[in-house]
């Protein structure tokens, strides 16, 4: 799984093979590709966390093939293609972005990745965003939810949330909740509700609160609320 392609497209190695039509000598490209990882320090582990390479050790050649092919079969599909699915993890690099994006700390990261629950939004073998979440108590608390920049305005956050409401549904919870939420983040559950409300569902309530360290928002299906 690759992500951030289009930057990673403009990266001089990948320029070679793309340009090649991909018929390349795969040492020479494993080559490369462990260069531009391990060859200019930070600057390198920087643009392969973006990039959802590895950066403990190089790339033997049958996992840069595997690169070579994700990124070639990712190029066919086109950008309005995407799916939505269940994933192992979620890539470092990312969770950074959206860290960076909600000008927050190292905390965020831990809590985007470090989940029970993880979907994402797919292209090919790009991966283009996400939500995440644990179980918490009767909900489902909302680890990290993130589009990349080039998707965004298409409507993926709140399909990507509604998603993890109807999983909540499906297991009898209370709903969603943000613990720490950005205000991205509570924009994001207070349009899912207004679709609920365009469709005529009168059972989901969204709240916020605040108090003087954090944000709190929540989406929830209203009668499992009120049998507490």
């Amino acid at each position: 799984m690759i992500t951030n392609l289009e930057n990673l497209c403009t990266a001089h190695f990948v320029r070679e093979a793309i340009d090649a039509q991909f018929k390349v000598n795969i040492p020479d490209f494993t080559e490369k590709l462990n260069k531009f990882i391990h060859g200019y320090g930070s600057f390198g582990y920087d643009e392969a966390d973006r990039y959802n390479l590895k950066t403990d050790g190089s790339h033997t050649e049958e996992e840069a093939k595997e690169i070579l092919n994700q990124i070639e079969e990712t190029l066919k599909v086109d950008k309005t293609d995407i799916k939505l699915t269940e994933i192992d993890n979620i890539p470092y690099g990312m969770a950074q972005e959206l860290r960076r994006e909600t000008d927050s700390t190292a905390r965020t990261v831990c809590a985007a990745r470090n989940t029970e629950i993880k979907f994402g939004i797919v292209r090919g073998h790009e991966l283009v965003g996400f939500v995440s979440g644990n179980y918490w108590e009767n909900w489902i608390a909302i680890g990290g939810l993130y589009v990349s920049k080039e998707y965004r305005g298409k409507g993926l956050s709140k399909k990507l949330l509604r998603h993890l409401m109807e999983k909540a549904d499906e297991e009898g919870l209370k709903g969603l909740m943000m613990g720490d939420a950005s205000v991205a983040g509570q924009n994001a559950l207070a349009a899912l509700k207004r679709i609920y409300d365009k469709e005529g569902n009168t059972n989901i309530e969204f709240e916020e609160d605040y108090d003087e360290i954090r944000n709190y928002a929540s989406i929830s299906f209203k009668d499992r609320c009120l049998e507490d």
